[in-house]
């Protein structure tokens, strides 16, 4: 048995050294994290909603710390998972200077998903369905006027 490990250590390659492409800038990833500085924790964005909301949320985790452009920068790509994480890494090497940049870059990217804002005559379109209570439509009435942002 000893001379079989011995035997798989010799023929042991060394593993070849991966870099990963770092979209950030050399003066963005220099810059070191405030001692108490926390990556939010909120779902993964994943490409897949609106990445208004993303950046949203993201924002206002952000805001109740106090992080530099550099530091909003770092923790985004955490935040980050699946397609969208992949379309991070594609962005070209050291190419992003600022959180204008990174945002700006990410919601070009991502703005088919986002959604599209409803009028308020989009509640002309909502009828009771035959055999639905008028309290179970209420109920779907009022959920859809929720979704309204401004009323005409």
């Amino acid at each position: 048995m000893e001379r079989q490990v011995q035997k798989l250590k010799k023929g042991k390659k060394e593993l070849p050294h991966f870099s990963s492409n770092q979209p950030l800038s050399k003066s963005i990833m220099a810059e070191m994290p405030p001692e108490r500085f926390r990556i939010p924790s909120i779902k993964l964005y994943d490409g897949n909603i609106d990445p208004y909301d993303h950046v949203e949320l993201f924002s206002s985790h952000m805001l109740v710390q106090s992080g530099s452009d550099a530091m909003w920068c770092r923790a985004f790509s955490a935040t980050l998972g699946g397609h969208a994480r992949t379309w991070y890494s594609c962005i070209p090497h050291r190419s992003i200077n600022s959180w204008k940049e990174l945002k700006t870059c990410f919601l070009a990217h991502y703005a088919p998903l986002k959604r599209h804002r409803k009028s308020s005559m989009a509640l002309m379109n909502v009828k009771q369905n035959q055999g639905e209570s008028l309290r179970d439509f209420m109920a779907r009435f009022n959920e859809e006027t929720l979704s309204i942002d401004e009323f005409d």
